[in-house]
């Protein structure tokens, strides 16, 4: 285990393995001075985010994601390369934000100070690949321009150079949707709304032009994070609806004719550059399929062909269509003897199950005409041969006594008023119907060995 802990057990964000440092002991104390308004505006250090705060990406498609800029992205672009120093500050990898800033039309991006990413979070190797809770911690900038002030050229020091002023607390901004990524330097971030897909589909978000406004002010103010302190970003305060609020930012909504004039051309550029993408995605796919199906049908053989064949007759079948074939197969292998058994068998069955039906059914409940029908059992093949032989012996029997020839075999015994012709007809009558089943007797037990027994 290495002691990894949830900061959000909902989304399943994890505290840093590296920890959370305290505040430094300075910023506090700091922040807590009175605020003071400048006569003339200074320098600012604005640092922006990129995803959720200036763009929208559709992570549904992460093949081929989309970004949508928020409204009045070129707007809050001017003003700021016009007064502040900018950067850029994600918490994505480095290959996301060089998608986001190559497909979000970064005008100007020459004038940004620096692009940074997740890897400049300073990350435990373990947290960089997994859902952390990620903090910005303004130190490692302010540290970053120092190391690179040291080692600048004195032209570069001076007034207008690239590092005239000195940055900290007092001039720096975050601009995040993440409340948690700002603990270390709580009052030098402005939290604006996510730009999610709602607020997309809507079109009308006016939160950036409302972070220009509150930049304004900033730049008249001595110590920002004194000012952000009493006075914090509030994108529901009323002002913002305010009839005073849209004049100011009317004329700011405008973009100069030639600026727009090349907006609209790079985002007409850019859409037709991601629709001919896609359209060349989609070709490759398509003639990558027909190869594919191409290779596929040269390799087969006739064997495959008919098994594929087979396959989709079988998906289309019903079982009675299965049943129907299988009959077929069956009758075109049979033979005029072969039917003849098979309606024998027939017939057999039929008689059979009547005969059992009304076997086990009382003798009060059978209608008269299963009461015609006896009692009976099937014996062995062996014992059904002897029955036959003896069945053959009294038809024999029956027609030597019509044809006058005398025969010696007397009957055991036989009811009276019935002549010895009359009784072996009577057996000859019975067995003849249920010959192929056995003999038919009125007890049900267990048969002896003389074949007299039955």
């Amino acid at each position: 285990m290495d002691g990894s802990q949830y900061y959000d057990a909902a989304k399943k964000i994890f505290y840093p393995l590296t920890g959370i440092r305290p505040l430094t002991p300075d910023y506090m104390p700091i922040a807590h001075h009175q605020p003071v308004k400048l006569d003339t505006p200074k320098k600012l250090l604005v640092i922006l985010d990129l995803n959720g705060t200036l763009f929208y990406s559709d992570d549904d498609n992460y093949k081929s994601r989309t970004y949508t800029k928020r409204p009045y992205f070129v707007q809050l672009l001017l003003f700021l390369y016009a007064n502040c120093r900018v950067m850029v500050w994600s918490s994505a990898t480095h290959q996301r934000v060089s998608s986001m800033v190559a497909a979000g039309g970064f005008m100007g991006i020459d004038k940004m100070d620096r692009i940074w990413n997740r890897e400049h979070l300073q990350l435990h190797p373990k947290d960089f690949y997994r859902k952390v809770l990620t903090l910005k911690d303004l130190e490692f900038v302010w540290r970053e321009i120092e190391s690179e002030k040291s080692c600048a050229n004195p032209d570069q020091l001076l007034a207008g150079g690239k590092y005239e002023f000195q940055f900290d607390q007092t001039n720096t901004i975050l601009i995040d949707d993440s409340p948690h990524k700002s603990q270390l330097q709580p009052y030098n971030c402005m939290i604006v709304p996510d730009f999610d897909k709602t607020r997309m589909q809507k079109g009308n978000d006016i939160e950036l032009l409302k972070v220009v406004h509150y930049i304004k002010g900033l730049l008249y103010q001595d110590n920002v994070s004194a000012y952000m302190r009493t006075c914090p970003f509030d994108t529901n305060n009323k002002f913002y609806l305010s009839s005073q609020f849209r004049r100011e930012t009317t004329v700011e909504a405008k973009l100069p004719r030639g600026i727009a004039k090349k907006a609209r051309k790079r985002d007409a550029k850019n859409a037709a550059l991601d629709q001919a993408k896609q359209e060349m995605v989609i070709e490759h796919v398509e003639s990558w399929r027909l190869r594919t199906a191409q290779e596929r049908e040269r390799r087969r053989t006739d064997e495959d062909r008919e098994m594929e064949k087979a396959q989709e007759r079988e998906i289309c079948w019903t079982d009675e269509d299965r049943e129907m074939e299988k009959t077929q197969e069956s009758e075109g292998c049979w033979t005029e003897e072969d039917r003849e058994i098979q309606e024998a068998r027939a017939a057999e069955m039929f008689l059979a199950a009547r005969m059992a039906k009304v076997a086990g059914l009382p003798m009060e409940r059978r209608t008269p005409a299963q009461r015609a029908l006896p009692d009976w059992v099937v014996p062995t093949w062996e014992q059904q041969g002897l029955y036959r032989n003896d069945w053959q012996e009294a038809m024999d029997e029956a027609r030597c006594d019509s044809t006058g020839v005398e025969n010696d075999d007397e009957p055991e015994a036989r009811p009276s008023g019935m002549t010895r012709s009359r009784t072996l007809y009577r057996k000859a009558e019975l067995t003849s119907s249920t010959a192929h089943l056995g003999p038919i007797r009125s007890e049900k037990r267990e048969p002896s060995s003389h074949f007299k027994g039955w």
